[in-house]
This record gives structure tokens, C-alpha cells and sequence, in this order.
């Protein structure tokens, strides 16, 4: 990825107004776009523009925990 293509985590959560734990959630569920780089996640720009646009396009991703820990940020 470019780098002005590209947030890092912190960013992508601060853009997203959720956590840094509910980005990485949303990258795992291939919900946004994302390489990790020497320990960085990289998130594309493009991923998390469709995302606020668009947002999630998996049923996995509607669902709430088990456990509601709160670590998402959507409890």
C-alpha cells in the first residue's frame, strides 16, 4: 500500500469514532482492508471510507459478543 493510502491503527479508529480493539475485530472479519507491516497494521483509506459509507457487510459482523466486554466499544 501507498503510504497517504494508507492509516494506521489509531487512526482508523479515530476515523471510525470506535476503539483500536474494534478496528482490529473489523479487520479480522475482513471488514475493512489491512496488511501488518514489522508489527503495524497498515488499514487502506479506500477500506474504511467504503466501511463509513457503506458499513459492515457481513451478518458476523451485526452480532454482539458473548462476553460484552466492552473492548469493541459496542456495548
Amino acid at each position: 500500500m501507498e503510504t497517504e493510502n494508507i492509516a494506521t491503527l489509531s487512526e482508523a479508529a479515530a476515523e471510525l469514532a470506535t476503539t483500536e480493539m474494534k478496528v482490529l475485530m473489523l479487520l479480522k472479519r475482513k471488514e475493512l482492508e489491512g496488511e501488518l507491516v514489522e508489527g503495524e497494521w497498515r488499514i487502506s483509506r479506500q477500506s474504511l471510507a467504503h466501511f463509513r459509507t457503506h458499513g459492515p457487510i457481513s451478518a458476523e459482523s451485526t452480532t454482539s459478543c458473548a462476553s460484552a466486554c466492552r473492548g469493541c466499544g459496542q456495548h
